[in-house]
């Protein structure tokens, strides 16, 4: 009977003490340039400009996947690992195709362990 006792509150005591830890995910923390204005181009130009992602973070950041929003913006990423208060730059070719005239905005998602899971760059300027 004491046995059984013993064990039946060992039982409640590790349940218990399991119950308060949490599992808090810790996401990294980035620095960077939102946009970047090329200004104005022909239609003929190519356009490759660097964005630079800081990680202000005390754990690595892990970038899993860049995507632009179209195939005339091509994208390079240096490293996929950045370490804390170090740095890495996505570089973006943006080359118009024969109906970007005007204002354009093109879009570089970056997904990675960060809070809110990817973030949005901008590549804007205006097409003669």
């Amino acid at each position: 009977m004491k046995n059984s006792l013993f064990l039946y509150y060992t039982f409640i005591l590790i349940l218990i003490t399991s119950c308060n830890k949490t599992n808090e995910i810790i996401y990294a923390d980035i620095k960077y340039q939102k946009e970047i204005d090329f200004g104005i181009i022909n239609l003929k130009d190519t356009v490759t400009k660097s964005f630079k992602i800081k990680n202000i973070s005390s754990i690595p950041l892990v970038i899993k996947n860049v995507k632009t929003s179209c195939g005339c913006t091509l994208v390079k990423l240096n490293d996929t690992v950045i370490g804390e208060n170090e740095s890495t730059n996505i570089t973006a070719k943006y080359i118009p195709n024969h109906n970007d005239k005007g204002k354009i905005s093109k879009s570089i998602v970056v997904q990675a362990n960060t809070k809110t899971g990817f973030t949005v760059l901008y590549l804007k300027g205006i097409v003669k």
